[in-house]
């Protein structure tokens, strides 16, 4: 949305992002789950999130190049343990594009990826207090804990 309607974005929150194209990963199990003849071995959900996993990347690679545009605030939250969504690459990934906007990372320390299920308190903490926070200068980046 900011970048398709950017005239009714205020700011852009995301929760342990699957930024980088190149960065992401692939299972074994999920393997299983695109066969026919073992689909049935596999949950439902991890079949859907398999699918998910293929179009993923493909459609992340034309944004490459427009994260730059966004020009409001953008908050990420990311766990440092996220083994499904690594942190290290998109992390480094977010830090590179969003170089031009003000952009906030919160670490949140020793949590996987599903963190937002997980600590939906704190979540709500961060987000409720980024809206009190003042906008910071262009190309800068805070880092929290």
């Amino acid at each position: 949305m900011a970048l398709e309607a950017p005239e009714i974005v205020a700011a852009v929150a995301m929760l342990a992002p699957a930024l980088d194209p190149e960065a992401e990963r692939y299972f074994a199990l999920g393997k299983l789950a695109e066969w026919k003849l073992t689909e049935w071995m596999v949950p439902f959900s991890f079949r859907v999130a398999q699918i998910e996993k293929r179009f993923h990347a493909a459609a992340l690679r034309p944004l490459v190049g427009q994260w730059k545009n966004i020009q409001v605030a953008v908050l990420m939250l990311h766990g440092s343990k996220d083994k499904l969504v690594p942190y290290a690459p998109n992390v480094a990934f977010a830090q590179k594009h969003f170089s031009n906007t003000q952009f906030t990372l919160h670490r949140v320390v020793g949590k996987g990826h599903v963190f937002p299920m997980q600590e939906t308190e704190m979540v709500k903490k961060v987000l409720l207090g980024q809206l009190n926070q003042p906008l910071l200068p262009a190309d800068s980046l805070r880092i929290k804990d």
